[in-house]
């Protein structure tokens, strides 16, 4: 079924997939072409969050299930899920 991007183009369920952040950042690293020397490959499968930030994220986490996020929590909530979305995909 499309969907419709942010401008309001409908957008089939392929194209959707094509603008996802992880296949534009495929596109961008070429993990399949090769070339990647161990330490650099073993660097980026390293990039996640550290304990520090896993803490902080909890707090707003917890008050979200309870309803009680402040809106500068939730925009530092939405940060933390938006760069955990680019480093999972």
């Amino acid at each position: 079924m499309p969907r419709p991007n942010a401008n309001g183009i409908l957008l089939s369920m392929d194209a959707t997939i094509e603008s996802s952040a992880a296949a534009i950042l495929d596109r961008v690293f070429l993990p399949a072409a090769g070339g990647w020397s161990r330490a650099a490959a073993e660097a980026i499968l390293a990039v996640g969050f550290n304990e520090s930030d896993r803490d902080r994220m909890m707090g707003p986490l917890e008050k979200a299930k309870a309803g009680a996020l402040l809106p500068e929590e939730a925009d530092a909530l939405e940060n933390y899920r938006h760069i955990g979305r680019l480093c999972s995909n």
